[in-house]
């Protein structure tokens, strides 16, 4: 590397001491629109910098629906039963619940009337359950 033996001192204090300005266009991805810059340099400092942003609108054309995260339910009721012998024959409380992975556990208590002799009867305890699925079916 040589170094140069004539150094033009004024021709590099007007370089220091010069504004220059530069401006540049930025192309945003897919085709959203333009940034225009502007930097003022003076003595090897940025003066100033201004921009100018030309942007499209977004359009969002896709929907997501995010349903709700499945949660346990527990439910309660009264139950009963008729038939032609007894009119009433069995009542009840019950307990539902159904799980995060739709199943539903049942379980009852109550009491049972039974006739024994065709006119006398007494009534009967019962406790029950039952366990269910749920049943997938093709959509037409």
């Amino acid at each position: 590397m040589t170094i140069p033996t004539i150094v033009d001192t004024q021709a590099l204090l007007q370089d220091y001491f010069a504004k220059n300005i530069y401006k540049d266009t930025l192309q945003l991805p897919d085709s959203l629109g333009t940034v225009s810059l502007i930097d003022t340099i003076n003595q090897d400092k940025i003066l100033g910098r201004t921009f100018n942003a030309s942007v499209k609108q977004r359009v969002i054309k896709e929907t997501t629906i995010v349903k709700q995260l499945p949660k346990t339910k527990i439910f309660y009721g009264f139950e009963g039963g008729f038939d032609k012998v007894d009119v009433v024959s069995h009542l009840g409380f019950g307990i539902l619940i159904n799980t995060k992975q739709d199943r539903i556990f049942h379980l009852s208590i109550g009491a049972a009337n039974r006739t024994t002799d065709g006119t006398s009867g007494a009534l009967a305890p019962y406790i029950g359950g039952g366990v269910y699925w749920k049943l997938k079916l093709k959509k037409y």
